[in-house]
């Protein structure tokens, strides 16, 4: 926003007329920044600044119009430009759930909202260290319990972004704040989650909140000065970032979704920060803060009856709607009695009635609190409410096709993570979104609450059987084989069995029988099928014996080779073939093409097909002893370079 000098100095001139009575009246409870790409004419981002002001005597009509804010280059912290954010709309005071415990303790805080859409020149933020917004303003309040000198102590929060030319990017938003205060003693939990455009990863943790160089006793009230160093507030003995709110627990952070939760041991008013981190494939690419304050009462002992959730008037936990449709839920009501609905944790503007109309998916609960004494509020259980469309109901599938009986088999939904009301032959288990079995029945899932869905199915059901497990024999520890014998493995035969081997983990074709014959050494399989239930054998190791007669005749065959010229089997060599000069020696792969033949074995084979290096691979070899009167002799190899 450009303005002349004249113009700017009667700007300030107004402008701080009336910030001493903003100063002494009111005080900054809390702030966080946020820019967002935008596509309005000549503007590619809005800058908007969220202000929480504590207003305990002064008008609302006290506020500011407008408030600066100043970016900064990383690299050296250069000044790069000053901008008047402004403020288009009355400020709006923050919903309190429980109204006679805040007006009790003076709780009243009001919200602003500051922006401007403004060209950020990509040629000029192009440095890949990136850039921060500061805004640095005072006074915060001086009932604050765990800083030193908080009216001395401004506030500042703090945004950082990256390059503008290298990265296109909006921040993280955060979530618009409820009106809130902790009971001394009470599990205190809200949510401080932030949403990002882009789908960056977000990441939440407590940092100190910076102390801000503007103060009241100065003018300007803001600060602008180009600093090396954002120092923290000045803590209290006691106290830090991870014990701004003492407690047991003191308040903490899900570093994943922003919650915050706290049982305070110690009353009074205690500022806290938070600190946004977001990443983008791994890389931090920018940051916001959210400086804020929240008070500690002592609550009284009694409480409300908890406010019970009715659909049609009949309690309801789920509840199942169709796009575009509606359902009023109501609680009972009281003339003594206010109440504020909210969704996922957040307070719903203007539910403050006993019944609501929900459109929306979510968790739904209500608080109830006195009109008339601070009392502790109550609430309800939450309404899990599920949106749907027409003709997708509940269909059940196992994930384990093949479990035999005492297996775990998992029952889930299909195109659905919804709880349901899971039973086994008309029996209820539990209420999930899968259930795990092992054994046979009929197990049925059924929507839990209402469904407002014309036509759709509400439950399903599975005959499931689950055979039991095939019988297999033991393998002995081992099997040896002499040259040319031939042996059989064997495993027990029953008729409504199949059966599979596999050589080495390799399948063995047309091998389905309980028994197989084999004259070659390896490490064999076999695996059963009863139905729908299959397991596998043990392992039948089969071995070379040691001892065979006529030792000097035997042929030694090995069964791997490495044609590399490294001087070590480089060749298939087959001892004592040379005694049978009349043999005949067959190669194949795997597809049953022949690769080498030879009468008789002089010529060792050197991996080579057509003058290039066979592949790695297994290969089926066949020696043919026919001039001997001796059965063929097959088995198979690995060919390894």
């Amino acid at each position: 926003m450009l303005r002349t000098t004249s113009q700017l100095t009667i700007y300030l001139a107004i402008l701080f007329s009336f910030i001493p009575i903003l100063v002494f009246s009111h005080h900054i409870a809390g702030a966080d920044l946020s820019m967002q790409a935008v596509t309005t004419t000549n503007k590619n981002f809005r800058i908007t600044l969220n202000i929480y002001i504590e207003d305990k005597n002064s008008p609302i009509a006290g506020a500011n119009l407008e408030e600066i804010v100043v970016i900064f280059r990383k690299r050296d912290n250069a000044k790069m430009e000053r901008f008047f954010l402004r403020r288009n709309q009355p400020p709006a005071f923050l919903i309190f759930q429980n109204p006679a415990c805040a007006d009790l303790n003076k709780l009243k805080i009001y919200h602003s909202i500051f922006y401007l859409d403004v060209f950020l020149d990509p040629n000029t933020y192009n440095d890949p260290d990136g850039y921060y917004i500061m805004f640095d303003r005072c006074c915060r309040s001086q009932e604050l319990t765990n800083i030193d000198d908080p009216l001395n102590t401004s506030l500042a929060v703090m945004l950082e972004f990256p390059s503008v030319k290298d990265v296109k990017n909006s921040s993280p938003i955060f979530s618009e704040l409820n009106g809130e205060f902790i009971c001394k003693g009470e599990p205190f939990s809200a949510n401080f989650i932030a949403t990002d455009a882009d789908g960056d990863r977000l990441t939440y943790s407590l940092v100190d909140p910076y102390k801000g160089f503007a103060s009241f006793n100065t003018s300007p009230y803001y600060d602008e000065t180009p600093r090396a160093n954002r120092p923290g507030v000045n803590w209290l003995s006691g106290y830090d970032k991870n014990n701004s709110i003492p407690g047991t627990p003191p308040l903490t952070i899900n570093s994943q979704t922003g919650e915050i939760n706290v049982t305070a041991t110690k009353t009074g008013l205690f500022v806290f920060a938070i600190l946004c981190e977001e990443y983008r494939n791994g890389k931090r690419i920018g940051a916001t803060r959210r400086d804020y304050i929240l008070k500690v009462v002592d609550c009284s002992s009694s409480s409300l009856p908890k406010p019970v959730l009715n659909y049609n008037n009949a309690e309801i936990k789920n509840l199942t709607i169709c796009t575009g449709s509606m359902a009023n839920i109501e609680t009972v009501d009281n003339v003594d009695w206010v109440f504020q609905w909210k969704k996922d944790n957040i307070n719903i503007p203007n539910a403050n009635t006993n019944q609501f109309t929900l459109t929306d998916g979510g968790k739904y609960t209500v608080v109830k609190s006195s009109k008339t004494s601070c009392v502790k509020e109550a609430i309800s259980d939450p309404l899990m409410v599920t949106v749907t469309t027409n003709n997708i109901g509940v269909k059940i599938k196992p994930d384990n096709a093949s479990a035999c009986d005492g297996e775990n088999n998992t029952l889930a939904l299909v195109n659905s993570d919804q709880v349901v009301a899971w039973y086994e032959n008309n029996v209820f288990l539990k209420e999930d979104k899968s259930i795990t079995v092992n054994k046979s029945g009929q197990y049925e899932a059924r929507i839990i609450g209402t469904i407002l869905c014309p036509g759709i199915s509400t439950s399903d059901k599975i005959d499931l059987t689950l055979f039991s497990k095939p019988t297999i024999s033991t393998p002995q520890n081992s099997y040896l084989l002499c040259p040319g014998d031939v042996i059989n493995l064997t495993t027990n035969n029953t008729a409504s069995y199949t059966y599979q081997w596999y050589k080495d983990n390799i399948i063995i074709a047309s091998a389905n029988s309980n028994v197989y014959s084999t004259n070659e050494t390896g490490n064999f399989t076999v695996k059963v099928k009863n139905q729908s239930c299959e397991i596998e054998s043990q392992i039948f190791k089969v071995g070379t014996q040691s001892n065979c007669t006529n030792s000097a005749d035997m042929l030694y065959i090995p069964n791997i080779f490495t044609p590399n010229n490294d001087g070590k089997n480089d060749t298939w060599e087959i001892k004592n073939i040379e005694k049978y000069p009349d043999c005949e020696v067959f190669i194949f792969n795997r597809w049953g093409e022949n690769m080498f033949y030879s009468k008789g074995y002089l010529e060792q084979w050197n991996g080579m097909i057509n003058g290039r290096r066979a592949p790695v691979d297994t290969y089926v070899f066949i020696i043919k002893m026919d001039a001997y009167n001796k059965p063929d002799i097959k088995g198979s190899f690995i060919l390894v370079h």
